[in-house]
């Protein structure tokens, strides 16, 4: 049986438009099954446990503002943790998909809901057959937020009969914290394009220039392109 799995996760509150939330991101991470990547997590494991904190469920967002976990980690601590799973997401077989809508453009939380659903269906119905080459799609999402739980399962029960739905929980599954990390990144790439950097941010990767040059870039080659 050939299987997709697909791993869901978002960035921002499903609310109205205000200053510390201006976007609504979500990734979706595509791995083809039938692509063993064994090694590459047992690497990461390993690799994580040597760190300050062990092998752990890794959240960008904290690593990068130093909250929760990581507060009392100095930054090339928190630097070796960031670009061990940023390594991880760039070498693995994988593809990605991000949307993002712009809150300032919406009113209320009903819209948000009708422009993501229709960006997802549009997204999906464009790559119908490379979707349906599969025996099943199976969706992880940890359920963080109900509406975009329900977005999932509305759109992608609409337009596919084989797809699944499973419960993640993000320390299991490595991939999920790539799309983690994807998100984060992706929220980062919009606030320098606006030059909105944070403080804490632009301490972190030092300048606009080396967030660009150092990850963004080398992450472009995961977007998701159908051939």
């Amino acid at each position: 049986m050939k299987d997709l799995s697909i791993f869901a996760d978002e960035s921002g509150y499903f609310n109205s438009y205000y200053k510390v939330s201006p976007y609504y991101i979500v990734t979706l991470l595509f791995h083809d099954q039938s692509v063993d990547l064994t090694s590459s997590v047992d690497r990461l494991k390993t690799s994580m446990s040597s760190l300050k904190v062990g092998d752990h469920a890794i959240h960008t967002g904290p690593i990068i503002r130093r909250v929760s976990t990581y507060e009392n980690m100095r930054i090339d601590e928190r630097k070796q943790i960031f670009n061990r799973i940023f390594y991880f997401t760039r070498t693995v077989d994988i593809s990605f998909e991000t949307l993002v809508v712009e809150k300032k453009m919406i009113s209320e939380r009903i819209e948000l809901n009708a422009q993501l659903s229709k960006m997802l269906a549009a997204f999906l119905t464009s790559n119908l057959a490379y979707f349906n080459s599969f025996d099943r799609l199976i969706i992880y999402y940890d359920n963080g937020q109900t509406e975009l739980t329900n977005i999932l399962v509305s759109v992608f029960s609409t337009i596919f009969g084989h797809v699944e739905f499973r419960k993640v929980i993000p320390y299991d599954y490595r991939l999920f914290q790539s799309a983690d990390l994807i998100c984060t990144l992706q929220l980062l790439q919009l606030k320098m394009e606006k030059h909105n950097l944070t403080k804490s941010e632009l301490s972190f990767f030092k300048s606009e220039r080396d967030l660009k040059k150092q990850y963004l870039t080398l992450l472009k080659d995961k977007r998701f392109i159908f051939k």
